[in-house]
């Protein structure tokens, strides 16, 4: 049950965020939820190797570079799913990265607080 709630969670938080970002679309309720299947995805079985192979640059950049990382992730994300979301370029995706990730924290800070 916490899993479906973190889905749907996850999915309102990716489609809030698009709201706030120019250049990052989102088509309606069911590409959110297909966005949030995707990145998890992504974020579970491709992100863990690019930051085995990104180590040193992330080493170097006190962290930073795990930005770029997950802007990649979003973009990576629209390769798969191009009908679900639509990324203008890897600023938009960065900066929705880092809004996706604070709103995706405070909902959960909100509905589960454990």
């Amino acid at each position: 049950m916490k899993f479906l709630i973190k889905f749907v969670l996850f999915a309102v938080a990716v489609y809030l965020s698009a709201s706030f970002v120019p250049g990052i679309d989102v088509a309606g309720v069911k590409g959110a939820l297909i966005v949030s299947v995707v990145l998890g995805l992504l974020n579970a079985f491709v992100k863990p190797f690019v930051q085995m192979l990104a180590f040193p640059v992330n080493l170097l950049t006190l962290g930073l570079f795990s930005l770029v990382i997950n802007a990649l992730m979003v973009i990576l994300c629209e390769m798969f799913v191009p009908a679900s979301i639509v990324v203008a370029g890897f600023v938009p995706a960065l900066i929705y990265s880092v809004i996706l990730t604070v709103v995706s924290w405070v909902l959960n800070f909100i509905f589960l607080k454990d």
